[in-house]
């Protein structure tokens, strides 16, 4: 007989509920004892009423102890009294219907003993209920029986003190032995007990369908590359599948896994991140990587090198991490970016107004050309639209002469009473450094007027990072927005091999600019060749040192003149130069990196150079899952063919277990290796220093869950009673545990 405490407040009485009054001051325990017999009737047909499905019936209870005024807040009539209920066991034959195939039975032979477990399991999951190994007989290394038994096995520690508790094991007998087949090596069941004194549950709500699977924790791992956490990944899986209740796991469990993955990672981070870049440094030829040990900090500052493509589209061809932002770290990654690139120093440099920063480009660069993004104005001056207007037009003018703007700026400060505003007065000492009008003498192709540029390269990683990020996810966050950029840039240059323009003029040099330059840059070269031919006068002035002179007048809308220019060519040698100083510097004339050819093919169908994955993996993987969907476009609004098509995926897969047996198994570390591509070191030379301030950042600040993690793992672990070790882990999830049982 099952016993089953039922503890019952006497606060009300209703029809519904077993609930009885009892009051200690006026019956006496004769009378309640009568009024339980009499009642014995009413609690046995509710409770038929309430067990119908599963035939459980009530045999008989008794009163377990005296009623007291516990839970008696003032109210003397308010009392409590616990009831004890004997089921009978012969009545609860629960049992769910399970197809024959998943059924165990006596005449089945397994290879081993894991096989016989799992095939049980997977009649568990079907039939709703967890499975707990229990008994292992072994004679030296050879297993002889198994025991497997239902997780609700076992007796309740029943304390009637204790209430709002909910006992999970109901003493289920419900069982089954893995037993070696005498004078083989094979493994059969025996004994197999297959009724449960408690009600199954749904495949949703066992444990055994809560544990994560690889594509789980592979999901949770790339979604961060999005900039998603895990209770959104985990909502985001419940949309994609149709429910909560046909994903594995719970937000917990997405939770806990990425607080494994921290734990894991921890103090080990930094010593990771520099084994993955010597990695790369060791199998890419033209990979460059260098670190100085005591940079490598948490709170570092991001700095991108951006340069434009000949789409005009921002790229990113470095990066580095810095702990302060003084001269001496900005000079120190600006020396290691000129060693990557062989120290060749770029032609242009353009930065903010960092003091810092432009004192270690000038120190470093020396040969470059350093200029200023456009220099904002401050909100009272940009609430005169009018004096905005005409302030841009005048900076901007990149057809301006150098005396005719600093006359245009002396009358612009004149008119708006501006003369004496400081602020002006700096800018326009350091003219050279932003004005276009004092740059006339280098290419300015990739000259951008506003920091939009930069701004939009920093909220394009933004969208790919935290700020608590560790280095393994910085670095694969890293590589997603790399890959994206690479994208981008294949996709238009397919887009731009196959164009077709409308002509604006009936010129061949624009159908020869057509075929050279890509599509962003032609259709600024054609706006200049129609300008050309409607605003643009050429007068004929004669020959002198074996130049051909002309004169050219460029006039607006309203045909204005302009500007003018001086125009010399040489037929013979192909020569032009013009004061407009544009065709002095270009090759030809024709600059290559705004043409369509300026990435060879070659390198455009190499494989992604940041891409560590085995790209055949991956494009099988995604044929795989294409498969199935378009299998699952097809039969979707077709029961029957539905539930043919769920059937032979069943069967595969079981074909596949049965075929890809691992005796290891499979750990968070094997989990986190595969997914970063690193190797968790034995020993750690490079530890994470402690978080630094810059410029902005607050003395205080909310600490994450992923550096909590960090802080735990470099606290000292308990030792565990198996193996003695101090390892993350305790004597139940041991791996020499797992491999003692294989």
């Amino acid at each position: 007989m099952t016993k089953i405490l039922f503890c019952c407040f006497i606060t009300s009485f209703t029809s519904h509920n077993v609930n009885f009054f009892i009051n200690e001051n006026e019956i006496s325990n004769e009378e309640v004892n009568e009024d339980v017999e009499h009642s014995s009737h009413q609690i046995t047909n509710y409770m038929d009423e309430d067990f119908e499905h599963s035939s459980h019936q009530i045999q008989n209870f008794s009163v377990s102890g005296d009623c007291s005024n516990s839970f008696n807040n003032g109210n003397s009539n308010s009392s409590s009294c616990v009831l004890e209920f004997y089921l009978s066991e012969a009545l609860h034959d629960i049992k769910q219907d399970v197809s024959v195939e998943f059924k165990p039975t006596k005449e089945m032979r397994f290879k081993d003993v894991d096989e016989g477990i799992n095939f049980y399991k997977r009649y568990a999951e079907k039939a709703g209920f967890d499975v707990r190994l229990n008994t292992l007989r072994k004679v030296g290394d050879i297993t002889k029986h198994r025991f497997l038994v239902c997780n609700r096995m076992g007796k309740p520690k029943l304390n009637p003190t204790e209430h709002n508790t909910i006992y999970r094991v109901t003493d289920c007998k419900a069982k089954i032995i893995v037993k070696r087949v005498k004078g083989t090596s094979e493994y059969k069941f025996d004994k197999f007990q297959e009724n449960h004194n408690h009600e199954l549950e749904d495949t949703f709500h066992l444990k055994s369908t809560r544990s994560l699977s690889y594509s789980d924790k592979d999901f949770i791992v790339r979604a961060s590359t999005a900039k998603v956490g895990a209770t959104k990944a985990y909502k985001l899986k419940s949309t994609l599948k149709g429910g909560f209740q046909y994903v594995r796991g719970k937000a917990v469990d997405y939770r806990n896994f990425k607080r494994d993955m921290g734990s894991i990672i921890g103090f080990r981070d930094a010593q990771l991140i520099v084994n993955k870049m010597n990695d790369r440094k060791n199998n890419y030829p033209n990979y460059s990587f260098f670190i100085d040990v005591m940079r490598i900090m948490y709170s570092l500052v991001f700095v991108p090198f951006t340069v434009i493509d000949h789409h005009k589209s921002s790229v990113t061809v470095g990066a580095g991490l810095l702990s302060t932002e003084d001269v001496d770290s900005y000079k120190w990654l600006l020396e290691q970016f000129m060693k990557a690139h062989s120290n060749k120093q770029p032609f242009l440099v353009l930065t903010d107004q960092d003091a810092t920063l432009k004192q270690a480009v000038e120190s470093v660069f020396s040969q470059s050309k350093h200029r200023l993004f456009e220099l904002y104005l401050s909100v009272e001056f940009l609430k005169n639209t009018n004096f905005k207007k005409r302030f841009n037009k005048l900076v901007w003018d990149i057809y301006i002469e150098r005396h005719i703007f600093e006359r245009s700026w002396e009358l612009l400060m004149k008119e708006f009473n501006l003369e004496d505003e400081k602020w002006f007065k700096d800018i326009f000492e350091n003219k050279e450094a932003w004005v276009p009008a004092y740059f006339n003498d280098f290419p300015r192709c990739g000259l951008m007027k506003t920091t939009s540029r930069s701004e939009s390269i920093n909220s394009f990683f933004n969208t790919y990072s935290e700020t608590e990020n560790f280095f393994l996810n910085f670095m694969m966050n890293y590589n997603a927005a790399i890959k994206k950029q690479r994208y981008t840039q294949r996709k238009l240059n397919r887009k731009t091999k196959g164009a077709k323009y409308c002509w604006r003029s009936p010129r061949m040099i624009e159908q020869h600019a057509a075929k050279v330059y890509t599509s962003k840059v032609f259709f600024e070269v054609q706006k200049e060749i129609y300008k050309g031919g409607w605003f643009c006068e050429v007068k004929d002035l004669g020959e002198g040192d074996g130049w051909e002179i002309f004169k050219v007048i460029h006039k607006n809308q309203k045909h204005e003149v302009k500007t003018t220019y001086k125009v010399e060519l040489k037929y013979d040698e192909k020569e032009v130069s013009c004061t407009c100083g544009h065709f002095n510097q270009f090759e030809q004339y024709i600059l290559r990196r705004w043409t369509k050819d300026v990435i060879s093919l070659n390198y455009q169908l190499s494989r992604d150079r940041f891409d560590e994955e085995d790209e055949e993996v991956t494009k099988l993987v995604n044929e795989v899952f294409l498969n199935v969907e378009k299998a699952l476009d097809i039969v979707r609004h077709d029961k029957q063919k539905l539930a043919c098509l769920a059937k032979k995926t069943e069967i595969l897969l079981n074909e596949v277990k049965s075929n890809c047996s691992s005796d290891k198994p499979i750990t968070n570390s094997d989990i986190l290796e595969k997914l970063y591509n690193v190797t968790i070191p034995e020993e750690v030379e490079i530890f994470v220093p402690e978080v630094q301030h810059n410029k902005g950042s607050r003395k205080k600040r909310l600490i994450g869950e992923v550096e909590k993690a960090v802080m735990n793992a470099q606290t000292k672990t308990r030792k565990c009673s198996l193996c003695g070790k101090r390892e993350p882990h305790n004597r139940r999830t041991c791996p020499s545990r797992f491999n003692a049982q294989n």
